[in-house]
Protein backbone atom coordinates (compact mmCIF):
# COMPACT_ATOMS: atom_id res chain seq x y z
CA UNK A 1 0.00 0.00 0.00
CA UNK A 2 1.20 3.40 -0.80
CA UNK A 3 0.52 5.95 1.71
CA UNK A 4 0.79 9.67 1.34
CA UNK A 5 1.31 12.02 4.17
CA UNK A 6 1.02 15.31 4.58
CA UNK A 7 2.87 17.44 7.28
CA UNK A 8 4.11 21.15 6.48
CA UNK A 9 7.86 19.79 8.16
CA UNK A 10 9.16 22.89 9.78
CA UNK A 11 11.86 23.03 12.15
CA UNK A 12 10.44 22.23 15.08
CA UNK A 13 9.58 18.65 16.63
CA UNK A 14 7.08 18.57 18.95
CA UNK A 15 3.66 16.88 19.82
CA UNK A 16 2.78 17.14 16.07
CA UNK A 17 5.48 15.67 14.84
CA UNK A 18 5.67 12.88 17.13
CA UNK A 19 1.73 11.89 15.70
CA UNK A 20 3.51 12.05 12.29
CA UNK A 21 6.14 9.39 13.72
CA UNK A 22 3.71 7.56 15.50
CA UNK A 23 1.39 7.03 12.42
CA UNK A 24 4.32 6.94 9.78
CA UNK A 25 5.48 3.59 12.36
CA UNK A 26 2.31 2.26 12.66
CA UNK A 27 1.85 2.36 7.99
CA UNK A 28 5.39 0.80 8.08
CA UNK A 29 4.99 -2.02 10.52
CA UNK A 30 3.26 -3.91 7.13
CA UNK A 31 7.00 -4.88 5.15
CA UNK A 32 4.63 -4.21 1.70
CA UNK A 33 3.77 -0.59 2.57
CA UNK A 34 6.10 2.58 1.88
CA UNK A 35 5.01 6.41 2.47
CA UNK A 36 5.37 9.47 1.03
CA UNK A 37 6.11 12.64 3.42
CA UNK A 38 4.95 15.50 1.42
CA UNK A 39 6.28 19.02 2.94
CA UNK A 40 8.11 22.26 3.48
CA UNK A 41 11.71 20.67 3.74
CA UNK A 42 12.92 17.25 3.03
CA UNK A 43 12.44 15.02 7.01
CA UNK A 44 15.43 15.11 9.01
CA UNK A 45 14.94 11.07 9.66
CA UNK A 46 17.91 11.21 12.14
CA UNK A 47 15.95 13.82 14.55
CA UNK A 48 13.03 12.38 14.08
CA UNK A 49 14.10 8.77 15.30
CA UNK A 50 16.35 10.25 18.20
CA UNK A 51 12.88 12.10 19.31
CA UNK A 52 10.96 9.47 19.32
CA UNK A 53 13.54 6.56 20.17
CA UNK A 54 12.43 4.42 16.94
CA UNK A 55 14.61 3.13 14.21
CA UNK A 56 12.29 3.78 11.01
CA UNK A 57 12.76 2.08 7.86
CA UNK A 58 14.22 4.55 5.48
CA UNK A 59 14.56 2.39 2.51
CA UNK A 60 10.40 2.85 2.76
CA UNK A 61 10.29 6.40 3.19
CA UNK A 62 10.50 9.03 0.37
CA UNK A 63 9.72 12.36 0.72
CA UNK A 64 8.58 15.35 -2.12
CA UNK A 65 7.94 18.87 -1.73
CA UNK A 66 6.24 21.80 -3.90
CA UNK A 67 7.94 23.86 -5.97
CA UNK A 68 6.84 27.40 -4.15
CA UNK A 69 6.80 30.96 -5.57
CA UNK A 70 10.10 32.69 -4.83
CA UNK A 71 8.48 35.62 -2.87
CA UNK A 72 8.50 33.10 0.25
CA UNK A 73 12.66 33.07 -0.10
CA UNK A 74 12.41 36.55 0.06
CA UNK A 75 9.93 37.00 3.06
CA UNK A 76 10.43 33.53 5.11
CA UNK A 77 8.24 34.58 7.87
CA UNK A 78 4.86 34.93 8.01
CA UNK A 79 1.90 34.40 5.02
CA UNK A 80 1.89 30.86 6.55
CA UNK A 81 -2.03 30.35 5.54
CA UNK A 82 -1.20 31.23 1.96
CA UNK A 83 2.32 29.13 1.83
CA UNK A 84 0.15 25.90 3.21
CA UNK A 85 -2.30 26.71 0.53
CA UNK A 86 0.35 25.80 -2.33
CA UNK A 87 0.90 22.94 -0.42
CA UNK A 88 -2.54 21.66 -0.16
CA UNK A 89 -3.35 22.90 -3.78
CA UNK A 90 0.15 20.68 -5.05
CA UNK A 91 -1.17 17.22 -2.56
CA UNK A 92 -4.19 17.06 -5.01
CA UNK A 93 -2.51 17.22 -7.74
CA UNK A 94 -0.68 13.97 -6.58
CA UNK A 95 -3.40 12.32 -4.29
CA UNK A 96 -4.24 9.91 -7.16
CA UNK A 97 -1.05 8.45 -6.97
CA UNK A 98 -1.25 7.02 -3.34
CA UNK A 99 -3.83 3.93 -1.83
CA UNK A 100 -4.18 6.27 1.29
CA UNK A 101 -3.90 9.85 2.09
CA UNK A 102 -3.08 11.17 5.59
CA UNK A 103 -3.24 14.38 7.13
CA UNK A 104 -1.00 14.70 10.33
CA UNK A 105 -0.83 18.46 10.44
CA UNK A 106 -4.68 19.96 9.84
CA UNK A 107 -7.05 19.54 7.29
CA UNK A 108 -6.17 18.92 3.91
CA UNK A 109 -8.93 18.29 0.94
CA UNK A 110 -7.02 15.73 -1.24
CA UNK A 111 -9.55 16.27 -4.22
CA UNK A 112 -10.71 12.37 -2.81
CA UNK A 113 -11.06 11.38 0.74
CA UNK A 114 -8.83 11.04 3.08
CA UNK A 115 -7.72 11.05 7.11
CA UNK A 116 -6.75 14.18 8.82
CA UNK A 117 -5.40 14.76 12.24
CA UNK A 118 -6.45 18.09 13.03
CA UNK A 119 -4.16 19.26 16.29
CA UNK A 120 -5.54 22.66 14.71
CA UNK A 121 -7.70 24.33 12.18
CA UNK A 122 -5.21 25.58 9.74
CA UNK A 123 -7.60 27.32 7.90
CA UNK A 124 -9.85 28.55 10.77
CA UNK A 125 -11.62 32.22 10.16
CA UNK A 126 -9.70 34.94 11.66
CA UNK A 127 -12.46 35.32 14.34
CA UNK A 128 -11.48 32.00 15.43
CA UNK A 129 -8.17 32.02 15.12
CA UNK A 130 -7.78 35.27 16.93
CA UNK A 131 -10.24 33.55 20.05
CA UNK A 132 -7.85 30.88 20.86
CA UNK A 133 -4.76 32.50 20.53
CA UNK A 134 -4.04 30.02 17.72
CA UNK A 135 -2.21 33.32 15.54
CA UNK A 136 1.15 33.69 15.45
CA UNK A 137 1.85 37.41 17.61
CA UNK A 138 3.69 38.39 14.45
CA UNK A 139 0.66 37.55 12.06
CA UNK A 140 -0.35 40.70 9.88
CA UNK A 141 -4.02 39.57 10.20
CA UNK A 142 -3.32 40.41 14.22
CA UNK A 143 -1.92 43.90 12.79
CA UNK A 144 -4.52 44.36 9.87
CA UNK A 145 -7.64 42.58 10.96
CA UNK A 146 -10.16 44.22 8.33
CA UNK A 147 -7.99 42.28 5.86
CA UNK A 148 -8.79 38.86 7.17
CA UNK A 149 -11.81 38.38 4.39
CA UNK A 150 -9.69 38.81 1.04
CA UNK A 151 -6.94 36.79 3.07
CA UNK A 152 -9.28 34.45 3.65
CA UNK A 153 -10.35 34.67 0.43
CA UNK A 154 -6.98 34.56 -1.60
CA UNK A 155 -6.28 31.51 0.75
CA UNK A 156 -9.26 29.30 -0.39
CA UNK A 157 -8.44 30.28 -3.72
CA UNK A 158 -5.01 28.97 -4.23
CA UNK A 159 -5.70 26.07 -2.09
CA UNK A 160 -8.71 25.57 -3.94
CA UNK A 161 -10.30 24.11 -1.25
CA UNK A 162 -13.51 22.95 -0.64
CA UNK A 163 -15.41 22.92 2.87
CA UNK A 164 -17.59 19.68 1.73
CA UNK A 165 -14.39 18.03 1.26
CA UNK A 166 -12.87 18.65 4.17
CA UNK A 167 -15.67 17.86 6.21
CA UNK A 168 -15.91 14.29 4.47
CA UNK A 169 -12.69 13.25 4.95
CA UNK A 170 -12.30 11.11 8.21
CA UNK A 171 -11.36 13.08 11.39
CA UNK A 172 -9.78 12.60 13.92
CA UNK A 173 -8.10 15.45 16.80
CA UNK A 174 -5.68 15.18 20.29
CA UNK A 175 -8.51 16.91 22.58
CA UNK A 176 -12.20 17.36 23.52
CA UNK A 177 -11.34 21.13 23.54
CA UNK A 178 -9.69 20.67 20.05
CA UNK A 179 -12.93 18.73 19.16
CA UNK A 180 -15.10 21.72 19.64
CA UNK A 181 -12.61 24.06 18.14
CA UNK A 182 -13.35 22.20 15.09
CA UNK A 183 -16.66 21.94 15.77
CA UNK A 184 -16.73 25.77 15.51
CA UNK A 185 -15.32 26.27 12.02
CA UNK A 186 -16.59 22.78 10.21
CA UNK A 187 -19.62 20.26 10.15
CA UNK A 188 -17.35 17.72 11.55
CA UNK A 189 -16.96 15.58 14.96
CA UNK A 190 -13.74 14.91 15.03
CA UNK A 191 -12.81 11.07 16.74
CA UNK A 192 -10.80 11.54 19.71
CA UNK A 193 -7.27 10.26 19.86
CA UNK A 194 -4.99 10.99 22.10
CA UNK A 195 -1.26 11.55 21.03
CA UNK A 196 0.86 9.79 23.63
CA UNK A 197 5.08 9.52 24.60
CA UNK A 198 6.35 6.31 22.99
CA UNK A 199 8.72 5.37 25.65
CA UNK A 200 7.33 7.05 29.06
CA UNK A 201 9.57 4.50 31.17
CA UNK A 202 12.37 5.75 29.68
CA UNK A 203 11.07 9.50 31.34
CA UNK A 204 11.52 7.90 34.64
CA UNK A 205 14.09 9.15 36.91
CA UNK A 206 15.54 6.66 39.17
CA UNK A 207 14.23 6.26 43.03
CA UNK A 208 17.67 8.05 44.22
CA UNK A 209 16.91 11.18 41.83
CA UNK A 210 17.22 14.49 43.86
CA UNK A 211 14.96 16.67 42.75
CA UNK A 212 15.55 20.72 42.70
CA UNK A 213 13.70 23.22 43.54
CA UNK A 214 12.63 24.45 40.75
CA UNK A 215 9.69 25.12 37.90
CA UNK A 216 11.34 23.94 34.54
CA UNK A 217 9.45 25.22 31.18
CA UNK A 218 9.89 22.39 28.62
CA UNK A 219 9.58 23.26 24.59
CA UNK A 220 9.87 25.80 22.28
CA UNK A 221 10.90 29.15 23.11
CA UNK A 222 8.13 31.46 21.39
CA UNK A 223 4.98 33.85 21.51
CA UNK A 224 3.01 30.53 20.73
CA UNK A 225 4.06 28.95 24.20
CA UNK A 226 3.41 32.68 26.14
CA UNK A 227 7.45 32.50 27.19
CA UNK A 228 7.13 36.13 27.57
CA UNK A 229 4.19 36.36 29.86
CA UNK A 230 5.59 33.58 31.98
CA UNK A 231 8.55 35.77 32.66
CA UNK A 232 5.88 38.36 34.24
CA UNK A 233 4.39 35.34 36.02
CA UNK A 234 7.65 34.29 37.33
CA UNK A 235 7.92 37.91 38.48
CA UNK A 236 4.90 37.33 40.94
CA UNK A 237 6.04 34.20 41.94
CA UNK A 238 9.43 34.99 43.02
CA UNK A 239 7.79 37.77 45.45
CA UNK A 240 6.84 35.02 47.38
CA UNK A 241 8.78 32.37 47.32
CA UNK A 242 11.90 33.63 46.75
CA UNK A 243 14.06 30.16 46.84
CA UNK A 244 12.06 28.80 43.96
CA UNK A 245 14.25 28.65 40.64
CA UNK A 246 12.81 28.70 36.49
CA UNK A 247 14.57 27.17 33.74
CA UNK A 248 13.36 27.21 30.35
CA UNK A 249 14.74 24.56 28.39
CA UNK A 250 14.26 24.25 24.91
CA UNK A 251 14.17 25.10 21.48
CA UNK A 252 14.97 28.90 20.81
CA UNK A 253 14.34 29.34 16.96
CA UNK A 254 13.15 32.65 16.81
CA UNK A 255 16.60 34.50 18.19
CA UNK A 256 14.59 38.16 18.89
CA UNK A 257 11.67 36.66 20.55
CA UNK A 258 14.11 34.98 22.63
CA UNK A 259 16.41 37.91 23.52
CA UNK A 260 13.33 39.51 23.82
CA UNK A 261 12.58 36.87 27.03
CA UNK A 262 15.89 37.14 28.59
CA UNK A 263 15.61 41.32 28.43
CA UNK A 264 12.51 40.76 30.34
CA UNK A 265 13.96 38.65 32.84
CA UNK A 266 17.01 40.91 33.21
CA UNK A 267 14.06 43.81 33.70
CA UNK A 268 12.35 42.43 36.37
CA UNK A 269 15.63 40.85 38.00
CA UNK A 270 14.29 37.14 38.48
CA UNK A 271 16.23 33.72 38.89
CA UNK A 272 15.97 32.23 35.56
CA UNK A 273 17.98 30.15 34.25
CA UNK A 274 17.82 29.17 30.05
CA UNK A 275 18.85 26.28 28.63
CA UNK A 276 18.66 26.43 25.04
CA UNK A 277 19.35 24.29 21.61
CA UNK A 278 19.78 21.32 23.87
CA UNK A 279 19.50 17.41 23.63
CA UNK A 280 16.81 15.33 23.72
CA UNK A 281 18.78 13.96 26.63
CA UNK A 282 19.62 16.85 28.11
CA UNK A 283 15.76 18.22 28.28
CA UNK A 284 14.85 14.65 29.81
CA UNK A 285 17.40 15.24 32.66
CA UNK A 286 15.69 18.81 33.63
CA UNK A 287 12.61 16.95 33.90
CA UNK A 288 13.78 14.11 36.06
CA UNK A 289 15.43 16.78 38.15
CA UNK A 290 12.67 19.55 38.69
CA UNK A 291 10.10 20.10 41.55
CA UNK A 292 7.42 21.30 39.09
CA UNK A 293 6.49 21.57 35.89
CA UNK A 294 4.81 24.31 34.00
CA UNK A 295 3.05 25.23 31.06
CA UNK A 296 1.66 28.92 30.77
CA UNK A 297 -0.09 28.56 27.25
CA UNK A 298 -3.76 29.41 27.10
CA UNK A 299 -5.41 27.46 25.07
CA UNK A 300 -2.58 24.47 24.38
CA UNK A 301 -4.06 22.40 22.27
CA UNK A 302 -2.90 19.51 23.92
CA UNK A 303 0.57 19.56 25.25
CA UNK A 304 2.56 16.91 24.96
CA UNK A 305 5.37 18.47 27.14
CA UNK A 306 2.78 17.95 29.90
CA UNK A 307 2.61 14.65 29.55
CA UNK A 308 6.34 14.03 29.64
CA UNK A 309 6.82 16.05 33.04
CA UNK A 310 4.28 13.63 34.76
CA UNK A 311 5.86 10.38 33.49
CA UNK A 312 9.60 11.94 34.55
CA UNK A 313 7.51 12.44 38.33
CA UNK A 314 7.44 16.35 38.05
CA UNK A 315 3.97 18.03 39.15
CA UNK A 316 2.96 19.99 36.55
CA UNK A 317 0.47 23.03 36.97
CA UNK A 318 -1.42 23.84 33.84
CA UNK A 319 -3.49 27.17 32.66
CA UNK A 320 -7.44 26.07 33.35
CA UNK A 321 -7.79 26.64 29.40
CA UNK A 322 -8.05 24.23 26.46
CA UNK A 323 -6.67 20.69 26.38
CA UNK A 324 -3.76 20.52 28.91
CA UNK A 325 -6.46 20.37 31.61
CA UNK A 326 -7.42 16.49 29.94
CA UNK A 327 -3.71 15.61 30.99
CA UNK A 328 -3.73 16.99 34.18
CA UNK A 329 -7.34 16.98 35.83
CA UNK A 330 -6.60 17.88 39.35
CA UNK A 331 -7.86 21.96 40.21
CA UNK A 332 -5.29 21.69 42.29
CA UNK A 333 -2.93 22.26 39.75
CA UNK A 334 -4.40 24.41 37.34
CA UNK A 335 -4.34 28.50 38.02
CA UNK A 336 -6.44 31.22 36.23
CA UNK A 337 -3.82 34.17 36.59
CA UNK A 338 -0.60 34.83 38.57
CA UNK A 339 -2.38 35.12 41.84
CA UNK A 340 -4.03 31.91 42.04
CA UNK A 341 -0.58 30.67 40.46
CA UNK A 342 1.21 31.77 43.52
CA UNK A 343 -1.80 30.36 45.69
CA UNK A 344 -1.50 26.96 44.53
CA UNK A 345 2.02 27.06 44.70
CA UNK A 346 2.21 27.74 48.38
CA UNK A 347 -0.74 25.32 48.72
CA UNK A 348 1.77 22.49 47.02
CA UNK A 349 4.64 23.39 48.84
CA UNK A 350 3.34 23.47 52.23
CA UNK A 351 1.62 20.07 52.11
CA UNK A 352 4.25 17.02 51.02
CA UNK A 353 1.46 14.49 51.70
CA UNK A 354 -0.64 16.43 49.16
CA UNK A 355 2.52 16.60 46.42
CA UNK A 356 2.69 12.71 46.68
CA UNK A 357 -1.15 12.57 46.28
CA UNK A 358 -1.29 14.40 43.15
CA UNK A 359 1.75 12.53 41.62
CA UNK A 360 0.03 8.86 42.49
CA UNK A 361 -3.43 10.24 40.85
CA UNK A 362 -1.36 11.80 37.59
CA UNK A 363 0.57 8.73 37.21
CA UNK A 364 -2.71 6.33 36.96
CA UNK A 365 -4.51 8.86 34.89
CA UNK A 366 -1.87 9.07 32.29
CA UNK A 367 -2.22 5.04 31.69
CA UNK A 368 -5.00 6.42 29.28
CA UNK A 369 -2.26 8.02 27.04
CA UNK A 370 -0.32 4.71 26.47
CA UNK A 371 1.62 4.03 23.01
CA UNK A 372 -1.32 0.82 23.22
CA UNK A 373 -3.79 2.46 23.32
CA UNK A 374 -2.58 5.04 20.23
CA UNK A 375 -1.89 2.62 17.48
CA UNK A 376 -4.93 0.28 18.32
CA UNK A 377 -7.27 3.58 18.12
CA UNK A 378 -5.68 4.72 15.02
CA UNK A 379 -5.25 1.15 13.79
CA UNK A 380 -9.42 0.82 14.32
CA UNK A 381 -9.87 4.15 12.38
CA UNK A 382 -7.60 2.98 9.68
CA UNK A 383 -9.04 -0.23 9.35
CA UNK A 384 -12.59 1.59 9.01
CA UNK A 385 -11.63 4.23 6.54
CA UNK A 386 -9.86 1.79 3.85
CA UNK A 387 -13.07 -0.87 4.60
CA UNK A 388 -15.38 1.79 3.73
CA UNK A 389 -12.92 3.23 0.64
CA UNK A 390 -12.16 -0.52 -0.64
CA UNK A 391 -8.41 -0.16 0.02
CA UNK A 392 -6.20 -3.43 0.75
Amino acid sequence: MKILLYHTLEDTLGGAELVLIHVMNHFLKNPQNTVTILGFQPPDLSRMEEFAKIPLPRDRILSLQPHLPAFFKKVPEGFFQIKTAFLQRFAKTISSDFDVCFSTCGEVDFGRRGIQYIHMPVFAPYAVLNKYRILHDKSRLNRFPYLSTPYEFLVRLIAKNKAHNIENNLSLTNSRFMQGVIAECYKINAQIIYPSLFDPLALKPAQSTVRAFRIACVGRVCSDKNTLELMDLFSLIHMHLPALELMVAGNATDKSYFNAVKERAKELDIPVVFKTDISRVEIEDVLKTSLFFINPKNYEHFGIATLESIAAGCLPIVHRSGGSVEIVPAPELQFENGPDLVDKLQKLISDPALQESLKETLQNHVESFSINRFYHELDMAVRAFCAQEGVH
